[in-house]
């Protein structure tokens, strides 16, 4: 089962909860004849319909984005916050079912680039960071590039020296961090207009919830020595991140 149609399930299921949540609940306070009950009823049933609208709207919309068609700016930006929102449920039943939480994690990190990529920037390079994990560097260097990566000597046995020709190329600001706090940490110093994220599932979308008000591209790392060491990424992929958020195509 692909990764989209996973997610669908687990919104499909946890509106099958609520669906049986609410009749439950329903069949408990109609049983009564107290006005009070009734009124419960009603706003508990109001509020269980308007859940599973939104929810069914968010899973149509993922289904249409995957299936190739076109979604425009406002639903992208609804169904990411929907998806968002459900998210925690979401991985928490991925967890009990046995379901790939990585999936889960892919399409809400599809969701916030293909709303990123349906805006218009033109920034300049300064205004743009990339911001990698220090797993990205060889794990034989010795050098520490987490406080200033310029200290890299670009002998290549890593995407370091790659990231900085991009710097050295558009202008963009590079930072590696050591982990979230950090990265925190070097957001709030330097103010950036625009991110391009490089890490795993996991860090990309616990960072894309936590940066607010500021566009984030997240580029997958790729873990040819298992997760967490000697990381490495598809070059090009941030490249054309960058040339996206300085207006080219």
């Amino acid at each position: 089962m692909r990764q989209e149609n996973r997610f669908i399930l687990l919104i499909f299921i946890f509106a099958a909860i609520v669906m049986l949540t609410g009749l439950g609940i329903n069949f408990v306070m109609l049983g009564g004849s107290k006005s009070a009950e009734l009124a419960l009823a009603i706003a508990f049933n109001s509020v269980a319909a308007a859940v599973l609208a939104l929810a069914l709207y968010c899973a149509w919309i993922i289904h249409r984005l995957y299936s190739g068609g076109k979604c425009g700016r406002l639903s992208l930006s609804l169904t990411l916050k929907l998806a968002g929102a459900l998210f925690p449920v979401l991985i928490y039943m991925a967890q009990i079912l046995k379901v790939g939480r990585d999936d889960v994690r892919r399409v809400l990190i599809r969701l916030n680039n293909e709303y990123v990529y349906s805006g218009s920037y033109k920034l300049e390079g300064r205004d743009i960071m990339l911001l990698t994990p220090h797993c990205i560097q060889n794990s034989s260097c010795t050098i520490k590039i987490t406080g200033n990566v310029d200290n890299c000597k670009r002998c290549g046995l890593c995407r370091v020296a790659e990231f900085l020709t991009l710097k050295d190329k558009y202008g963009i600001n590079v930072f590696v961090a050591t982990g979230g706090t950090l990265a925190r940490k070097i957001i709030k110093e330097n103010r950036p207009k625009a991110i391009i994220a490089v890490a795993c599932e996991r860090d990309l979308t616990s960072g894309i919830q936590e940066v607010s008000g500021i566009p984030v591209l997240g580029v997958y790392n790729e873990r040819p020595c298992g997760p967490c060491f000697n990381t490495s990424v598809n070059i090009s992929k941030i490249e054309e991140a960058v040339l996206f958020f300085m207006g080219g195509n």
